[in-house]
C-alpha cells in the first residue's frame, strides 16, 4: 500500500496529525471502483470552442489566448503609466485593485488555455482519473482543477454507456428506415446478458434525455422545482427550432419540437422528413450561424456557461444515437449543504433537516410543519432573508441601505458554510473585507463587527448547532491541556490530532491519496496502516487556484 498511495502532505509532522487506516481492504476497493471508471475527452464540445473561439472571446466566456502569453511583470510599468495618465479611473478604484484584476485574468487566461491543450493532446485516449479522499471521508475523483471548474468538467465525458444499442425500448428507434425497421421487427436475435442488465436497472432513452434536459436547466440557473426546470429547457429548445425554421422551410418539424419518437411515429408519412433529419448526425439543412448568436446570448447567462452548452448542443442536434451520446455526459450535482445535513442528524432539527431537503414535501411555517409542496429548499436563501431582516431592526436605515444590496447569496454561503466548520469570526471579518464587495465599502474594523452580527443571528436561529459547534472546540481545549490526543473514528479510519503540538500552521484541509502507479491496486495484508497525510483545518475551505492558508479549529496555547 505504501508503494501503491501516497499520502498528500504539505509540510508532514506525524506528531500533529496522523492517519490510521483501520479496514484497508474495503477502504481502497472502494477508491480502486471509482479510479477504474475510464473517462475520455468531449471531442464535439473541445471543436465546438475551438472552431467558435473568437466568438466566445466576444461574448465574454473565454478570455484572448494573447493574456495567456503575458507577464505580468511586463504589463505593470504600461498599467501604471496609464493609470496616471487617467484621472476618472482613480477617482474610482485604485491602482492596487486594477493591477489584482489584472493579475486574476492572466492566470484564468492560462489556465483556460492549459485545459484547452491538454484536452487536445488526449483526444481519442481513455482516462482514468485518481481519486482522494478529505478529511469527512468523502471520495472524489481528481483532474486538473476538476471541482469548480466548469470548462474543464465540459470536457470530459464517461468512456462508457450503459444504454445498450439496441434496447427492447421503443424510443432507440427513431434513426431506423422503413427497411431497417422490417429487418428488426422480423429478427429473432435476443438481448445479450449484458444488455438485458443494463435495459433492467438503468433508465431507458426517453428517461435519460428527461434526466438531461433537467440538469441542462440547472446548470443555467437555481431552480426550486425540477418539473419546472424541465419545461423551462423544453421550450428554450422550441425557440431554437422557430430559429431553425425561418432558414429551413422544408422541415415541418424536429426533434426540438418532439423529442420522443417513438417506432409508431415511423409509419406516418409526415414523419419520413423529419425521420431522415433526426438520422443525420450533422443535417446540411441546419445553418449553425443563424442561430449561433441565440446561443451565445443565452449561454452567457449561464451559470455554467461551458456545462450548459455541453448538454445544450447534443440535445440540439439530435441524431440516431442521441440517448446514447448524452447517457455519457457526467452530471455534476453537489449535496444540498452537507455539512448542515450532517448537523441536522446530529442534533434531530426538524427545521435544518427541511431546509436543506433531508425532508421532503413539507412546508416550514414559524414553528410548525404543513404538507406542502415538493420544491427544492435552499438554507443559504433562508439565511439570506433572515440575516436582511435581523439588520432591519438592529441598525438604522442609512447602514442597513448600504449593506442590504451587497447581500447575496454568493456572500452567505461563503460566511456560512465556513463557520459550521469552526470559523473564527475575526476570519470571518478578514474574508468579508478582502473577499466581497462589502471590503470596498467598510474597513475592516466594521467588517469584523459585521461578523459579530452574522455570528448573534445565528446563534439565535440554530442555538443547538451554535452549541455543538462550541462543545467539540472546548473538547480540542480540554485534550490540548491535558497533553492528549484527539481521536475522531469510523468504520474505515481513525484521525488523531494533536492541538498543542503545532509547529506547522500552514496547512490545507484537504487529505489526499493519489494513485502513482497502474490499475488495478493491490493491497498490503495489515492490520492496521499508519499514514501521514496532509493536515486539515475545519476552519477553512480551499477555493481552486487559492494560496494554501488556515486558521486553527483550537487555540493553541493551554489556558493559564
Amino acid at each position: 500500500m505504501y508503494k501503491r498511495y501516497t499520502m498528500e502532505v504539505s509540510q508532514p509532522s506525524l506528531a500533529q496529525f496522523n492517519l490510521e487506516i483501520t479496514n484497508p481492504e474495503e477502504l481502497l476497493m472502494v477508491l480502486n471502483h471509482l479510479q477504474n471508471e475510464p473517462f475520455m475527452v468531449n471531442e464535439d464540445h473541445l471543436a465546438y470552442i475551438n472552431d467558435n473561439r473568437v466568438e466566445l472571446v466576444n461574448a465574454g466566456l473565454l478570455l484572448p489566448y494573447e493574456l495567456s502569453r503575458c507577464s505580468l511583470s511586463t504589463l505593470r510599468a504600461s498599467l501604471r503609466k496609464a493609470y496616471d495618465k487617467n484621472q476618472e479611473v482613480k477617482s474610482v478604484t485604485t491602482f492596487q485593485t486594477l493591477l489584482s484584476t489584472l493579475s486574476k485574468h492572466l492566470s484564468q487566461a492560462y489556465q483556460q488555455d492549459q485545459i484547452l491543450t491538454i484536452a487536445t493532446l488526449f483526444k481519442g485516449y481513455t482516462l482514468y482519473l485518481p481519486a482522494f479522499m478529505d478529511f469527512r471521508g468523502r471520495i472524489y475523483h481528481r483532474s486538473k482543477d476538476l471541482h469548480g471548474n466548469d470548462l474543464t468538467r465540459s470536457l470530459l465525458l464517461f468512456a462508457t454507456s450503459y444504454i445498450p444499442k439496441y434496447s427492447t425500448d421503443d424510443y432507440s428507434f427513431p434513426h431506423l428506415d422503413e427497411e431497417e425497421e422490417v429487418q428488426r421487427s422480423q429478427s429473432t436475435t435476443t438481448p445479450n446478458k449484458e444488455e438485458t442488465k443494463a435495459t433492467k436497472h438503468h433508465l431507458d432513452a426517453k428517461g435519460i434525455i428527461e434526466v438531461l434536459l433537467k440538469q441542462a436547466a440547472c446548470n443555467y440557473k437555481r431552480w426550486s422545482n425540477m418539473d419546472a426546470a424541465l419545461t423551462w429547457m423544453k421550450s428554450k429548445l422550441v425557440d431554437f427550432k422557430s430559429a431553425d425554421q425561418k432558414t429551413s422551410k422544408d422541415r415541418d418539424r424536429s426533434y426540438l419540437e418532439k423529442p420522443y419518437l417513438s417506432s409508431s411515429d415511423l409509419d406516418q408519412p409526415e414523419n419520413k422528413e423529419d425521420i431522415l433529419f433526426l438520422g443525420s448526425d450533422q443535417p446540411e439543412t441546419v445553418s449553425v450561424s443563424s442561430t449561433q448568436q441565440h446561443i451565445l446570448e443565452l449561454v452567457k447567462g449561464a451559470r455554467q456557461p461551458f456545462l450548459f452548452l455541453s448538454f445544450l448542443r447534443p440535445l440540439m442536434i439530435g441524431g440516431s444515437l442521441l440517448a446514447h451520446r448524452t447517457a455519457c455526459i457526467p452530471i455534476y450535482q453537489d449535496a444540498s449543504a452537507s455539512a448542515y445535513q450532517l448537523l441536522a442528524y446530529f442534533t434531530l432539527n426538524e427545521k435544518i433537516a427541511t431546509r436543506t431537503n433531508l425532508i421532503r414535501g413539507l412546508t416550514l411555517n414559524k414553528e410548525s410543519f404543513t404538507e406542502g409542496s415538493n420544491d427544492i429548499q435552499d438554507i443559504y436563501e433562508y439565511y439570506k432573508d433572515g440575516f436582511k431582516r435581523y439588520l432591519y431592526h438592529k441598525l438604522n436605515q442609512e447602514m442597513y441601505n448600504l449593506i442590504e444590496p451587497n447581500l447575496t447569496r454568493k456572500l452567505v454561503k461563503s460566511i456560512f458554510m465556513p463557520m459550521i466548520y469552526g470559523k473564527s469570526m475575526f476570519s470571518v471579518g478578514v474574508s468579508i473585507k478582502e473577499e466581497s464587495s462589502l471590503g470596498q465599502i467598510f474597513p475592516k474594523k466594521d467588517c469584523i463587527h459585521l461578523a459579530k452580527d452574522i455570528k448573534n443571528y445565528w446563534s439565535q436561529d440554530n442555538q443547538i448547532g451554535y452549541l455543538l459547534m462550541k462543545l467539540l472546540s472546548n473538547i480540542g481545549w480540554l485534550c490540548s491541556i491535558q497533553n492528549k490526543k484527539l481521536f475522531y473514528s469510523n468504520k474505515y479510519y481513525r484521525t488523531i490530532q494533536d492541538y498543542k503540538k503545532s509547529e506547522v500552521r500552514n496547512k490545507e484541509q484537504r487529505l489526499g491519496i493519489n494513485a502513482s502507479n497502474c490499475f488495478p491496486l493491490v493491497v498490503e495484508e495489515r492490520s492496521s496502516i499508519s499514514l501521514p497525510c496532509r493536515g486539515w483545518s475545519p476552519n477553512y475551505i480551499l477555493k481552486p487556484g487559492q494560496v494554501t492558508r488556515q486558521v486553527p479549529l483550537a487555540p493553541i496555547l493551554p489556558l493559564v
